[in-house]
């Protein structure tokens, strides 16, 4: 809860459903295969572009 309001979101439901939909899973397994390595790049580069859009929209 504390990283969705830090990050600008208004709850913790709208950033599950914004990451679910961005990267078609959970939080949950984004971290997890993060975690593992060879998704991370992919995900990284997905991350700084969902960060770049949302400071761009706030």
């Amino acid at each position: 809860m504390d990283i969705a309001y830090d990050s600008g979101y208004s709850n913790q439901q709208l950033m599950s459903r914004l990451i679910r939909a961005t990267f078609g899973m959970s939080p949950t397994e984004l971290r997890n295969c993060a975690s593992v390595g060879p998704c991370s790049e992919t995900i990284g580069q997905q991350v700084a572009t969902l960060l770049q859009s949302t400071l761009q929209a706030g």
